[in-house]
């Protein structure tokens, strides 16, 4: 479902378990979200950076998503065996 059509908490938990299925700790999500609010272009209007934000926050999102399913699932499982 659309986080847009969700409550707000809803949509945050959706954000939340997305991160963590793809193994994002707090940590790293919360040095994700300082990288790109460094990179927001718009400052000192609180409402345009927190869109700006959650845009971006959206992309990495669907980049994590998109580099996830590059592989087939069963390709990641395969056993490496030393040559010889």
């Amino acid at each position: 479902m659309l986080n847009r059509l969700r409550a707000p908490d809803q949509a945050a938990a959706g954000f939340a378990a997305v991160y963590e299925a793809l193994g994002v700790d707090c940590e790293m999500r919360a040095r994700l979200e300082e990288a790109l609010r460094a990179m927001v272009p718009v400052k000192g209007l609180p409402v345009l950076e927190a869109t700006t934000l959650g845009g971006m926050a959206s992309g990495v999102l669907v980049g994590l998503l998109i580099a996830d399913s590059a592989l087939p699932a069963e390709e990641l499982d395969l056993s490496v065996f030393p040559a010889g």
